[in-house]
């Protein structure tokens, strides 16, 4: 199995994220954070504008608590101070 996953996925995985590496070893450490960070921001923002509608489909209750749009900032924001402080 491993050798048909590397002889399969690594070229093609290598082909994509080398030319990243490359770009990213060029900058300093800290745009590198910034980028993460903005991307875990961004997202967890996100989630806050979803509708009520698609965050409570196919849940059983519409209570606070299964309400995903309260639950990923709670579950990033400690995920960012540990990345950042860490």
């Amino acid at each position: 199995m491993q050798s048909f996953l590397e002889s399969t996925f690594l070229p093609v995985m290598r082909s994509v994220l080398d030319p990243l590496h490359a770009v990213l070893n060029g900058l300093p450490p800290w745009t590198w954070r910034l980028a993460i960070v903005t991307y875990l921001l961004v997202g967890s923002l996100w989630v806050l504008f979803l509708s009520r509608e698609s965050v409570f489909a196919g849940s059983p209750s519409e209570s606070r608590r299964c309400d995903l749009r309260m639950w990923v900032p709670l579950v990033l924001i400690p995920y960012v101070l540990i990345y950042l402080f860490l």
